[in-house]
């Protein structure tokens, strides 16, 4: 479990100090956001728009009444505009830190020497701490997020992809979010599909919505698939790779060991997307016999580096003829069996026309026998 500071700026002010001038009648000068408590997160954009209604005077920003002016250093930049009539000036730190807290002032001023004040408004920045805590999954472990904000009467709502976790408890899950008072979500029997980015989410008193991440880690893990697939010459090959993890795994794919790259218009294979994730489909338009062999698809992720997951299949492809090979052996058995047949039958019916000539000559072949006595033959001189 890791623990991890979310540095965070809070603007609050005086609504009639942010709304209305203070020494024109009539003059109307104001800061936006208009919040009476704003928070910005260190190292996050912080933008304040200051206009007053009419024009009159230029707009400048103060902190902790020193003048600002641009300075990229300090990451600030201030630059002024004309808006539906309205001058506008938008001071902008990018990113944020926390030593930027202070009274920021927003002036309407005339003349130059010195400039007179026609209305101001300011706006107080000042620092607090939000205290996560994240998680890794581990295989039938429980697990739990931290949220400490140092507000009181704040209630946290956890969300994942903008929905409330109370909303993704389903009859059939056995994984379970409970969300306790003291800002930490449980995790009960989580599954890896349950990993991802949470927010903690709180609203201030003065109706801001503030979110701040929270990450639920997973080392990468590929979905198995099928082992071995066999194909037909010309056929079209298609294999999908389905990962799991925090953050998202980048999938990778390798034939015999040798990487696809995934940008190649030459190459025989086409790599696309699959339910987001790049390059998890690989297809290959019409299979040829150099196509057999083992693929592997690979998943990376980069904050696991040292770990990665994969599934292998191995592909077969046959002679689009391998279907007749065995029925051309049938038949050429029939053919030989009819041929032997037929010469048969044709040398027997010869045999047979030629003993049916002789029987129509009045004599009988005679037949030889050995070891036989015919008794009242006349040329037998023992008879």
């Amino acid at each position: 479990m890791r623990s991890h500071l979310s540095e965070a700026i809070f603007l609050s002010g005086n609504e009639c100090d942010l709304f209305f001038g203070k020494h024109n009648v009539g003059l109307a000068i104001k800061i936006m956001p208009g919040y009476a408590e704003y928070m910005v997160l260190s190292d996050e954009k912080l933008v304040l728009n200051c206009s007053n209604t009419p024009v009159q005077g230029a707009l400048k920003w103060y902190r902790n009444d020193i003048l600002l002016n641009s300075d990229t250093s300090a990451n600030l930049e201030i630059r002024g505009k004309a808006e539906s009539g309205d001058n506008v000036s938008i001071l902008t730190y990018s990113p944020v830190s926390e030593n930027r807290s202070g009274e920021y002032k927003c002036k309407s001023e005339v003349g130059t020497s010195p400039p007179s004040v026609a209305a101001e408004a300011k706006i107080t920045v000042f620092d607090i701490t939000v205290k996560t805590t994240e998680a890794e999954f581990e295989y039938k472990e429980d697990a739990t997020l931290g949220c400490e904000v140092p507000i009181s009467n704040v209630n946290i709502v956890w969300k994942k992809n903008n929905t409330n976790v109370s909303d993704l408890q389903t009859a059939s899950s056995t994984a379970k979010f409970v969300q306790h008072q003291n800002g930490t979500l449980e995790f009960k029997n989580p599954t890896r599909e349950d990993a991802g980015l949470y927010f903690c989410t709180f609203q201030t008193q003065a109706g801001q919505q503030v979110k701040i991440p929270v990450a639920f880690y997973a080392k990468p893990m590929v979905l198995p698939f099928e082992k071995s697939k066999n194909l037909v010459q010309e056929e079209r090959l298609e294999i999908r790779c389905k990962a799991l993890g925090y953050p998202q795994p980048t999938i990778y794919w390798f034939k015999e060991d040798v990487p696809i790259p995934p940008d190649d218009k030459e190459s025989r294979f086409t790599l696309s997307d699959v339910d987001g994730f790049p390059n998890a489909r690989l297809e290959i338009a019409s299979v040829n016999f150099d196509d057999a062999g083992n693929y592997m698809c690979l998943a990376n992720s980069t904050k696991f580096s040292d770990m990665n997951a994969n599934q292998t299949i191995h592909i077969r492809v046959k002679d689009k003829l391998a279907a007749l090979w065995p029925f051309l052996g049938i038949v050429a058995e029939v053919v030989v069996l009819c041929t032997i047949i037929f010469i048969y039958e044709k040398k027997r019916n010869k045999d047979a026309n030629a003993e049916e000539d002789v029987n129509q000559d009045g004599a009988t072949p005679e037949k030889k026998s050995e070891g036989v006595r015919h008794r009242g033959n006349t040329n037998n001189p023992r008879a």
